[in-house]
């Protein structure tokens, strides 16, 4: 099955169209920002146009579109300044149409059409744009290879091996000078080599093969988690919590993987119904992660099993120590410590003002010295007259909370410390006028 000699002049007038957008956006032999963002633009028109023909039953000609947008996105990203990050806006757009196009029943139930596009595919997926970024070539096998058969599943093999060969040989000199593991089971080649041979035995042999091919390979993440959400789906908990477990062992130390893991594995006690694994990672995670996100989930765990109360200043206390001391604040800001908040103010006075309207009608003595110090540490350092404009701001705010003898002290004080900045002291003359004449103005400001 091919495109029609009409179909054809439509490809060949969208490269048109692409080429005169590069054209129109180039200065001086380069594509800057602004540039990069307009022919993005309009290579996103043109999806929209890709788009359009899918609804209309030219499913051969959609995916001939949304290739050259493609493989003209990838040479965009290697030689013009996406730092907006137009190219990434438009391969996420790229991969939404691929998918729409490869699982539509059109496509499916037309073994001659799946055939075309896969076939199209694999001849863009060794397109030489995508030399410096092979993930393009391995996400459109990835969403094609839903197409393959018996017959032609032996093309995406072939072009899987024509991918890694020449992802070798580009970089076989870099790897040697900066002895890069090129085989290493974690490369990402390897894994998304693999994503594509599972996705493709799947649909040409079935999914028991299929699976056979994922427990072989379960050193991939990708290929872990998919063993994960299969042993979930048939409710073999056991299987889907060793899965996990083995994973976060290898990632020991390393708080991005662990984190995400775990969160995983919180995810099967969850549907298993597991309450102890939940309030275990739950803890762990908030605990050794710092990541607070799990607070109100252990707190919920918690209070449904009615030991909260018990369980609550034990933890307090150690979390006093594992977070971060603004993190830990602001738990105590929610839980209603005052009492602990006020001495975590006094020894970090940087956060006396984020806390001082809550606290000074019970400790008014502490939360003003504590803004005191902290507008001290702030004025040590001369800046701009931005920047004393923000420390009298702060000031005024001291003198508004009540601690109007402590701000007029702290005036003087000032004034006495760093009386050769003029601009400070202008502005702290300004500032006391201010305070004690409120409506009126200190004259005009520049």
């Amino acid at each position: 099955m091919k495109l029609t000699p009409e179909e054809r002049q439509t490809v060949s007038d969208i490269r048109h169209r692409i080429a005169q957008s590069k054209s129109h956006n180039t200065w001086r032999g380069f594509i800057d920002w602004k540039g990069c963002i307009q022919v993005c633009d309009e290579l996103a028109d043109i999806l929209e146009d890709a788009r359009k023909y899918m609804e209309d039953g030219q499913y051969l000609l959609a995916y001939t579109i949304t290739g050259v947008v493609l493989i003209n996105a990838a040479r965009l990203a290697s030689s013009a300044d996406d730092s907006y990050g137009g190219v990434t806006f438009v391969k996420n757009r790229v991969d939404n149409l691929l998918d729409e196009i490869c699982t539509s029943s059109e496509v499916v139930l037309n073994p001659e059409l799946a055939d075309a596009i896969l076939s199209k595919s694999c001849k863009d997926a060794l397109n030489k744009a995508f030399d410096g970024c092979n993930y393009y070539s391995y996400d459109i096998l990835l969403r094609t290879a839903r197409l393959a058969t018996k017959d032609n599943v032996q093309k995406i093999y072939d072009t899987l091996d024509q991918v890694e060969t020449n992802y070798l040989a580009s970089y076989a000199d870099e790897a040697a000078k900066y002895h890069w593991n090129v085989d290493g089971d974690w490369s990402f080649e390897k894994q998304s080599d693999c994503l594509v041979r599972i996705t493709a035995t799947r649909a040409s042999e079935g999914k028991e093969a299929a699976d056979k091919l994922i427990n072989a390979n379960l050193q991939y993440m990708e290929v872990r988690k998919i063993a994960v959400k299969q042993a979930v789906e048939v409710k073999d908990f056991s299987r889907a919590e060793a899965l996990c477990k083995e994973e976060l062992q290898n990632w020991e130390g390393f708080t991005t993987y662990n984190s995400e893991w775990s969160k995983i594995l919180f995810d099967v006690y969850e549907k298993s119904g597991n309450r102890k694994g939940q309030m275990t990672i739950a803890r762990n995670q908030l605990i050794h992660a710092r990541n607070t996100e799990y607070y109100d989930i252990l707190k919920k765990l918690y209070m449904e099993e009615g030991i909260w109360e018990q369980e609550y200043p034990g933890l307090l206390q150690i979390l006093s120590t594992s977070l971060y001391p603004e993190i830990y604040m602001s738990i105590l800001e929610e839980e209603g410590e005052d009492k602990l908040l006020i001495k975590q103010v006094t020894k970090n006075p940087h956060e006396a003002f984020r806390y001082a309207e809550n606290l000074v009608q019970k400790y008014p003595d502490e939360v003003y010295k504590a803004c005191c110090e902290d507008i001290r540490e702030q004025a040590k350092e001369a800046g701009p007259k931005k920047k004393y404009r923000k420390i009298c701001s702060l000031i005024k705010r001291l003198y508004d909370l009540g601690g109007k003898e402590e701000a007029l002290r702290l005036l003087e004080e000032l004034r006495e410390k760093y009386y050769r900045r003029p601009t400070m002291m202008e502005e702290l003359d300004a500032c006391e006028y201010r305070l004690k004449n409120p409506g009126k103005r200190s004259g005009r400001r520049k």
